[in-house]
């Protein structure tokens, strides 16, 4: 890893990384590398619960693919990670799973919402509001520049070791876990 990376640098290496299809893996990677730095620098909960790429929520027990846990071992705020475009259909799937367990602050990060179904996302955001959920549809990239810049070079450095970690940990195929070494041996 180089000692120093820009914001700009960080996040064009993270589109690279994307490029390549995945099935989701490195979405995943960088998503709860992303929300393990939130919450080591800016201490909004203390770890990030994820599974295999492949593990149903249902089998895992998780309400979503990253679950942001406190001290005390309650669920702060998930994240559904998609690589595609988000659909009404996933929005409905994670309030069905996070109602039963009161989660509030639920996290989307998708390229954007399927044209035929934002209208539908509009309003279900709006109804699950005034319910009680925040619902939050981000763009990975629109996220992480401002995460990635308010922490400054410590966050980015933090980030890019934890993309590493995760690919580790969760037994990503080498060839991902290749890519990103190489992405960071041209820097």
């Amino acid at each position: 890893m180089p000692p120093r990376i820009s914001l700009e640098s960080t996040l064009a290496l993270a589109e690279e990384f994307l490029r390549e299809r995945s099935g989701g893996d490195r979405a995943l990677a960088l998503s709860g590398a992303l929300f393990d730095a939130i919450g080591i620098h800016f201490k909004l909960f203390a770890t990030v619960n994820r599974a295999r790429i492949n593990a149903s929520d249902e089998a895992t027990g998780q309400v979503a693919d990253l679950e942001c846990v406190s001290e005390q071992d309650h669920v702060v705020l998930v994240v559904e990670v998609k690589d595609r475009t988000l659909t009404l259909t996933d929005v409905e799937g994670t309030l069905q799973k996070s109602r039963p367990r009161a989660i509030k602050d639920i996290f989307f990060t998708a390229p954007g919402v399927r044209a035929e179904d934002k209208g539908s996302v509009r309003e279900r955001v709006s109804r699950a509001f005034t319910a009680g959920q925040n619902l939050y549809l981000f763009d990975f990239f629109d996220l992480a520049r401002s995460v990635l810049a308010l922490g400054g070079e410590a966050i980015r450095t933090t980030f890019r070791r934890k993309v590493g970690e995760h690919l580790d940990k969760w037994n990503t195929q080498p060839r991902h876990r290749q890519a990103w070494k190489k992405l960071f041996e041209k820097v």
